[in-house]
């Protein structure tokens, strides 16, 4: 027999996974909201949410919308609040009052950081976060869930104190991340990991005394995309004065969330609000009321580069903001639209639209745009190996690992069924299940270890079992049965799990795994034996009072079954009518019968006559007459003296001569007679002889 197992290839998802729609769909400001899914702004509106400045919003890697929300409610992809999406330490009026983040460890939960405004008169502004399960039913079910926030996790909190400024930074690792904020009337920041383990409450401090801030709370915090530079615009509470307002930039160590190297690159215009920095990470974008500059990161003297790059029609404060489309959008504050920076890593005339997209209905901007993590619009990602588990077929290889991250160094163990156990992706061919630890030596000289398993299934063997032998007479089934599998026999293309023969030949299947998509492949020789000839022949009508025998004599039988009788003979003897079935069986264990019938009927007889009698009246043969076991017709008896005279003539053949003549008692001696007659079944007889007359 023979048998085959194709191979499969299998992906694995491991530390980085990236996507790059989870920034797609912005819900903002006065119910309105744009989708980039298209690669174009395109309105949305409207939505459940108004808000004066700080939202955020979150997709899935399709561009599907998950949630957002305003730093006090949470609303789900259907616009409805989150059942338990109420009372978050947020605020409308925080500039960037929420933003949300993956949970590193935890597919579908997402950490929601929030900020309240300087001038809430209702709390003390701190930082605090919830997370959101993506898994929870909320206002969907068990089957299809909308998500919402884990009870007990609302509103933890993690330090007081604070402004307005909330970003997130991707640490070095590449597996974690920090949240930054910074501290109220101060150049004071809070770092804060976020790693597998969960939210480390104990911040990284970095303090700044060089700089006066004047009563600085308003305004964005951003990061740029490599992790090394964070942009802080201060806006204060006089937002009309110059005086009130800065622009700093600090160095960021995105192993240690260090800040360091803080200076002023602004030069005091009035309302500093939203910054951003270019997709190539070159260029810096800050706005101040009416007017956007631009700035050159790599400068010497960063604040000497400043141009100005639009003025915003109709003045006001805008929030600035990277798509995915690689546009910078900003904010016309109360109008129904949002203008784009279209060439953002241009120096100096990186092209003013005023109206990139008008929003339908009640809808406009007001201050802000979505707080986003920028890692999500660097290619997106998933964190973790999540422990994923590997099915393959034995013989198949997968490719395990993650993506390589520059500065990384791994190391694979056991490395013996690996192509190469020193780097990111090796090939894993294991011939049995078998678990594979990855130890990275990252950037920030962390060891990480983390694991996955290659589960390896060995296809069935032999399901057809040996080759099959059977009578002609008989059929049989051939059973390649397993879960969920897809089948196709040869010759004949069926695709039952089994099929019935009686034809001599070899069969072959191929069984589909139809969760792995693997093969497997067995065939077995169908052999027919021919059936053992037994002929007892025709049926056939017997004497009464006869005997016939009934022979089965076969070469190569084993066993003979005569019915009725139960007799184990070759050859039977019988008398009697009736059925008789004989079965036969060879040495190939084939069973054959055959049938007879046997009927009886009356068989003619020659009639007897007597040589002599003794009529003496004794009753023992006093009469002679033609004896015969039917009756006779035509029958005709004639009795002659020795002189030839008739001296008794009888036409039934049950009367017969009682030795008189003439009504004399004859003499004794010897008579001559002579009869004739026919039977019934068309014979005729007729005879003469002697009969000797005794007294």
């Amino acid at each position: 027999m023979k048998k085959g197992w194709l191979v499969i290839f299998l992906g694995l998802l491991f530390l980085a996974s990236y996507a790059q729609k989870q920034c797609n769909v912005w819900y903002f400001g006065q119910n309105a909201g744009v989708s980039f899914n298209t690669g174009s702004p395109v309105d949305i509106s409207p939505s459940s949410m108004i808000t004066q400045e700080g939202c955020a919003s979150i997709a899935d890697t399709n561009g599907q919308l998950l949630f957002y929300t305003d730093g006090s409610f949470v609303y789900d992809r259907e616009h409805a609040q989150m059942p338990n999406g109420f009372n978050l330490k947020g605020d409308l009026s925080s500039t960037q009052s929420a933003i949300i983040t993956p949970h590193p460890k935890k597919k579908g939960q997402y950490y929601i950081f929030t900020v309240r405004g300087c001038t809430s008169p209702s709390a003390t502004p701190e930082l605090n976060y919830s997370i959101v399960d993506m898994n929870l039913p909320g206002n969907g079910t068990i089957i299809s869930p909308k998500g919402d926030i884990i009870a007990g996790s609302k509103n933890t909190f993690l330090t007081d104190s604070t402004d307005e400024k909330l970003t997130a930074i991707m640490r070095a690792d590449s597996i974690s991340y920090w949240v930054v904020v910074s501290k109220f009337f101060s150049t004071t920041f809070y770092a804060y990991h976020v790693s597998s383990s969960g939210v480390d409450p104990t911040p990284v401090i970095s303090s700044f005394n060089t700089y006066t801030v004047f009563a600085s709370c308003a305004g964005y915090m951003k990061a740029s995309a490599d992790g090394k530079t964070i942009v802080a615009a201060f806006g204060g509470y006089g937002m009309n004065d110059p005086n009130s307002s800065s622009l700093l930039m600090f160095d960021f160590d995105n192993c240690t969330g260090q800040l360091s190297n803080g200076k002023s690159i602004s030069s005091l215009h009035v309302g500093r609000y939203g910054v951003e920095f270019s997709p190539n990470d070159s260029l810096i974008y800050a706005s101040s009321q009416s007017q956007i500059h631009q700035y050159q990161r790599y400068a010497a003297d960063v604040g000497s580069t400043e141009t100005n790059v639009a003025n915003l029609s109709g003045g006001g404060y805008c929030a600035l903001q990277i798509a995915s489309d690689g546009k910078i959008y900003f904010t016309h504050y109360t109008k129904n639209r949002l203008g784009s920076i279209d060439n953002p890593n241009k120096v100096s005339t990186p092209n003013i639209t005023q109206t990139a997209i008008s929003f339908a209905g009640t809808a406009k901007a007001r201050l802000g745009l979505p707080n986003y993590f920028n890692i999500y619009l660097n290619g997106g990602f998933e964190f973790g190996i999540y422990n994923e588990s590997n099915a393959i077929c034995v013989g198949d290889s997968v490719t395990i690992g993650p993506d390589p991250l520059a500065g990384h160094q791994y190391l694979w163990s056991p490395g013996n069924s690996l192509n190469n156990p020193y780097i990111s992706q090796p090939i894993a061919t294991p011939s049995v299940t078998t678990i594979y630890t990855l130890s990275i030596l990252n950037q920030c000289n962390d060891p990480i270890v983390d694991s996955v398993v290659v589960d390896v299934k060995n296809p069935p063997s032999g399901f057809l079992g040996n080759d099959k032998t059977i009578c002609s007479d008989q059929s049989v089934i051939l059973n390649a049965t397993f879960p969920q599998s897809h089948y196709l026999w040869s010759p004949g293309n069926n695709t039952a799990a089994f099929i019935t023969v009686s034809s001599p030949g070899s069969y072959a299947v191929t069984v589909t795994d139809s969760i792995l998509g693997c093969h497997s492949f067995d065939s077995v020789h169908v052999f027919v034996n021919p059936l053992p000839i037994i002929n007892l022949g025709n049926d056939t009508t017997i004497c009464k009072e006869d005997f016939i025998t009934l022979k089965a004599s076969v070469p190569n039988i084993t066993n003979y079954m005569w019915l009725p009788g139960n007799q184990t003979n070759s050859a039977i003897t019988t008398s009697s009518e009736g059925s008789y079935i004989v079965k036969i069986t060879d040495v190939n264990t084939c069973v054959n019968s055959d049938t007879i019938n046997i009927s009886q009927k009356d068989c003619p007889v020659s009639p007897f006559i007597p040589t002599s009698y003794t009529p003496n009246a004794d009753g023992i043969n006093d009469v002679f007459n033609v004896k015969a076991a039917t009756d006779l017709n035509k029958f005709n008896l004639c009795i002659y003296n020795r002189w030839g005279e008739i001296i008794f003539n009888s036409y039934n053949q049950y009367t017969g001569w009682n030795g008189t003549s003439k009504n004399m008692p004859a003499e004794e001696g010897v008579y001559l007679y002579k009869y004739s007659a026919s039977d019934n079944y068309g014979k005729n007889y007729e005879g003469t002889g002697k009969v000797v007359l005794l007294r």
